[in-house]
C-alpha cells in the first residue's frame, strides 16, 4: 500500500476575534509555507503580526497552544492574524486522508475547517468550548454552547464530509508535497520560527515587541528571558544585525570574521545590514580624551574602537574589508596600516576625524551598550529585538555553523 504520512499546511483564513470580521474580511485564503509572512496592511495603517500555528486537535500540547490563542486573539484583536495549519496524511491509491490520532481526529479537523470556511468569526468561541473535552464524539453540544444555531451546526456537519472540503484538502496536499518536516506544535511569527518557550507570557511578550509603540497592549512584560537570549521591547528592524564587541577580544574577533565572511559571500540572505558597537566605560562624566575611557584590553583597545567607529561612519563600504585584514593581527601597527591601505582608506583623514570627533563618537556609541546592559564581547542584537550571545546565535538557522569560542567580560 502506497501510504505516506505527510506534514502539510491547511491554511484557510486569517482570524480576528468575533465582532471584528466584517463580510469583506471573511475570505478563504489558501497558501503554503513559502508564503508565510505574506500579509496586507490593516485599516489602521500598520501590518498586523502574522502568526502561523502548526497543530493537530488532539495532542495535549497542541490543545494547550490552541487555548493560548483563544486568549491571545481576545488580547490583541485585529493586531494579529492567526493562521491554523493541520497535520494530516494521504493515501494516494484510496484517495483517503488520515490524521495522526485516527478517524475521530480527522473528523474534528474537517469540522474545524468547515467552521473556518463558513463561520470564521466564531472559530475561537468554538475552540474555547470544544477543547474542554476534545475527545467527546458529541461535538454538536459544544458548538451549541459556543453560540452556533441548529441550522449552522447541521451545515458544519454536512460540509465537513463534503466533496468541497475533500477537494480543498487534496489541493493543499498537492501544493505542499515538499513541505519540510515540522515538530508539532510549531509557531511561525512574521515568517520566522518562534524559538522561545511555549507559554502565554513569552508568546505575548514577543508578539507585543513586534507591534508599533501605539499598538502595544498593556500588561505584557518588557522582554522575555530565554535560555540563550532575550527579547526586548524595541522597534523591529528587519534584516539588521548589531554586534557589540571589544576590538581586541580574541573570541570576538574569531566569530566576527566568520560572520563577515558569510556576509561578503552573500550567505546571510536575511541580513542586509551589520553595525558594530564597542564595549568601553568612562572614568569621568565628561570625557575629553581617550585616556578618560577604560577598556578590557587597555588604551590600544580604546583607540582601535574609536578608529573602527570612524571608518564605519565615513567608509561604510570599505569597513568590512578593513576589519578582515586588521583582525589578522589586532595588536600590530603594521597590520593596521596594511588594512587601511588594502581597503583604500585615507589614513590621514581617519587620524584627523579621530582627533576631531573620536571621543564624542565613542562616548555616544558606549551609551547604546550601557542602555542594553551589555558587558560581554561579543553580544548580538538581531533585528533590534533579540539579544543573544555567541552560543545563542547558533540557534538562528543562518548562523548555525558559527563556531563560538567564548567571550571577554
Amino acid at each position: 500500500m502506497n501510504r505516506r504520512l505527510l506534514l502539510f499546511t491547511v491554511l484557510l483564513i486569517s482570524f480576528l476575534y468575533p465582532g471584528q470580521i466584517n463580510a469583506a474580511q471573511e475570505e478563504t485564503i489558501v497558501r503554503g509555507p513559502a508564503k508565510v509572512g505574506s500579509i496586507t496592511e490593516s485599516e489602521k495603517g500598520f501590518k498586523p503580526v502574522n502568526i502561523d500555528v502548526f497543530i493537530s486537535p488532539f495532542p495535549s500540547k497542541c490543545k494547550q497552544l490552541g487555548n493560548m490563542f483563544v486568549v491571545l486573539n481576545k488580547k490583541f484583536g485585529s493586531k494579529i492574524r492567526t493562521n491554523i495549519h493541520y497535520m494530516i496524511g494521504y493515501d494516494d491509491k484510496k484517495d483517503k486522508f488520515s490524521a495522526i490520532n485516527g478517524d475521530l481526529e480527522l473528523r474534528e479537523i474537517k469540522r474545524q475547517i468547515a467552521i473556518i470556511v463558513n463561520y470564521p468569526s466564531k472559530f475561537w468561541d468554538y475552540l474555547e468550548v470544544r477543547n474542554l473535552n476534545i475527545l467527546d464524539s458529541d461535538w454538536a453540544c459544544y458548538a451549541e454552547l459556543a453560540g452556533f444555531s441548529k441550522d449552522e451546526i447541521e451545515r458544519i456537519g454536512k460540509d465537513a464530509e463534503s466533496q468541497k472540503i475533500h477537494a480543498l484538502l487534496r489541493k493543499i496536499y498537492d501544493e505542499n508535497k515538499l513541505t519540510p518536516d515540522l515538530v508539532m506544535p510549531t509557531l511561525y511569527i512574521n515568517g520566522k520560527k518562534y524559538e522561545s518557550k511555549m507559554n502565554i507570557v513569552h508568546i505575548t511578550s514577543y508578539i507585543n515587541s513586534l507591534l508599533p509603540e501605539n499598538q502595544k497592549i498593556k500588561g505584557a512584560r518588557e522582554w522575555v528571558k530565554l535560555g540563550y537570549g532575550k527579547y526586548l521591547n524595541r522597534p523591529h528592524k528587519s534584516g539588521v544585525l548589531d554586534i557589540f564587541i571589544m576590538s581586541h577580544c580574541p573570541p570576538g574577533i574569531k566569530i566576527v570574521n566568520q560572520i563577515l565572511e558569510k556576509f561578503e559571500r552573500k550567505k546571510l540572505s536575511h541580513v542586509h545590514e551589520i553595525n558594530f558597537h564597542y564595549i568601553v566605560s568612562v572614568s569621568t562624566k565628561n570625557p575629553t580624551d581617550f585616556s578618560d575611557f577604560q577598556a578590557h584590553f587597555g588604551i590600544k583597545d580604546v583607540m582601535e574602537d574609536a578608529r573602527q567607529l570612524i571608518i564605519q561612519k565615513y567608509f561604510p563600504d570599505k569597513f568590512f574589508k578593513y576589519l578582515l585584514i586588521r583582525n589578522n593581527d589586532i595588536n600590530s601597527d603594521t597590520y593596521r596600516r596594511l588594512a587601511l591601505r588594502k581597503a583604500r582608506i585615507d589614513e590621514k583623514f581617519v587620524k584627523e576625524k579621530m582627533n576631531e570627533e573620536g571621543v564624542h563618537i565613542l562616548l555616544e556609541d558606549m551609551q547604546f551598550a550601557e542602555e542594553l546592559n551589555i558587558r560581554a564581547s561579543p553580544t548580538f542584537l538581531c533585528e533590534n529585538v533579540y539579544l543573544v550571545g555567541p552560543g545563542g546565535l547558533r540557534n538562528i538557522p543562518e548562523f548555525s555553523d558559527i563556531k563560538p569560542v567564548g567571550t571577554c567580560e
